[in-house]
């Protein structure tokens, strides 16, 4: 932001809001790639160079389509542009440092710190707030289970579903009225300009301006 001479203000701190659910999605998908490795017999270093080699061109694809989201507002002119452009440049930039993190730093940290589990070792009784966590992961994951073995028994009606709601989208495309921020932001007004308005002045006040003053 520096570099740009973006300040931190209202925009930029939503933009850096927003990034803060999009750049840790990459790290997050790499190391548990590499964590994979490593409880499939890996050494840890083995497994980070096998992990980033797997997921490298998934985290590039991901960080490409997510800033292609955002360069549309780069072309947008007018006020609402001027507005839009540090949100989109501070999100972008923050999105690609993120992909050059989880492609480079990520990877070399699982390899040096991550380290196998030892299963010969007694394991540490749980406490209570992981026991709790645990079998709130585990009820999500049945209740997620059940819904996708509904979903594979019944594929024709998810099929169905998603064809209305296809058709539903192309009709509200249709129905809800559209205007682009371009043209109203650029496009000439045709509204016929308005005389200004004029107030009447009271009888005393010609005498009042053209009084003498000393």
């Amino acid at each position: 932001m520096y570099l740009v001479g973006y300040t931190i203000d209202n925009v930029s701190l939503m933009a850096l809001t927003i990034a803060v659910g999009f750049i840790i999605d990459d790290a997050v998908v790499m190391v548990e790639n590499i964590i994979h490795h490593i409880e499939a017999g890996e050494r840890p270093l083995q497994a980070a160079l096998l992990g980033s080699q797997e997921i490298g061109f998934t985290i590039l694809s991901m960080t490409f389509s997510l800033i292609a989201v955002f360069l549309p507002l780069l072309l947008m002119g007018g006020l609402i542009g001027r507005l839009f452009r540090e949100f989109a440049v501070t999100v972008s930039v923050a999105i690609a440092i993120s992909g050059i993190v989880a492609l480079t730093l990520t990877p070399m940290m699982c390899g040096w710190l991550l380290r196998a589990k030892d299963n010969h070792a007694d394991p540490k009784p749980a406490g209570r707030i992981e026991t709790l966590l645990d079998a709130g992961f585990t009820r999500s994951l049945d209740v997620y289970a059940a819904c996708l073995r509904w979903t594979l028994r019944h594929r024709l009606t998810m099929m169905a579903v998603m064809a209305v709601t296809l058709a539903a989208t192309a009709l509200l495309y249709i129905a809800i009225p559209k205007a682009s921020f371009l043209s109203r932001t650029t496009a000439p007004s045709r509204e016929r300009p308005r005389p200004p308005r004029t107030f009447p002045t009271p009888p005393w006040w010609n005498g009042y301006m053209n009084w003498p003053r000393s």
